[in-house]
């Protein structure tokens, strides 16, 4: 599932939080909001806004810091999806 080039341009222009970084690494590694809703445990509504900027709430914070570092250090989709559902305990 290809993201749209608004949503791509729209992510790229957020400010810089927490879940607009593990937004930027979703879009570039092709990972569904559906898909990081299942890993976060957050609605998709919830990770749409994390994508534009929103912040991550406490609740969220140290699952969200923990998928966005398995992301940043996975070199593909495939790769980045096996750490984190194995890393989370989440079945994708």
């Amino acid at each position: 599932m290809a993201y749209q080039q608004k949503t791509k341009d729209l992510v790229k222009a957020a400010p810089l939080t927490l879940g607009s970084r593990l937004g930027r690494r979703a879009v570039y590694l092709d990972i569904s909001v559906q898909e990081l809703s299942k890993l976060t445990g957050a609605t998709r509504r919830t990770c749409y806004n994390w994508l534009f900027g929103g912040w991550v709430i406490p609740a969220y914070r140290q699952r969200v810091t923990q998928l966005h570092e398995i992301l940043k250090d996975s070199p593909s989709r495939d790769e980045a999806l096996k750490r984190a559902s194995k890393a989370l305990n989440v079945s994708l």
